[in-house]
């Protein structure tokens, strides 16, 4: 019912309890069983999403001058939770002396979004292993 109406989006029982009108108990039941059916979808739609605003991001980083580069001190992007713990998980996995220095997560605002800043000359790095990654 959930999957037709909305494919892309990651269920919560929040969002069946509000959108339905479930009952609380029945909408987790029903966010984890519906969520295990899709997490192979979401893992790829994640790591798809993450792909692309890195590279997006290198791509402006690569436009830049030889001057402009050396003032750029970090990148700021946004992604989705669960792109956002899949970043967070394929950096943990890289390779001491290729993981990125100056990953951080940043606090944003907005609801279901993360917020991260990345020096420029770990971009290309994390988007190789990023770009490596199955899920």
């Amino acid at each position: 019912m959930f999957a037709q109406v909305s494919p892309s989006e990651e269920i919560s029982a929040s969002t069946l309890y509000n959108r339905f009108n479930l009952p609380y108990g029945r909408s987790q039941y029903l966010a984890r069983a519906i969520a295990e059916r899709q997490i192979r979808e979401l893992n790829a739609g994640a790591a798809t999403e993450l792909a692309s605003v890195l590279a997006t991001k290198l791509e402006e980083y690569n436009k830049l001058s030889k001057e402009k580069r050396q003032v750029q001190k970090e990148y700021r992007f946004d992604v989705s939770q669960r792109a956002g713990r899949l970043l967070s998980i394929i950096t943990a996995e890289m390779e001491p002396e290729k993981r990125p220095k100056s990953y951080e997560r940043v606090q944003n605002p907005m609801a279901g979004r993360y917020s991260f800043k990345l020096d420029p000359q770990d971009l290309d790095a994390v988007v190789k292993q990023v770009q490596a990654y199955r899920p």
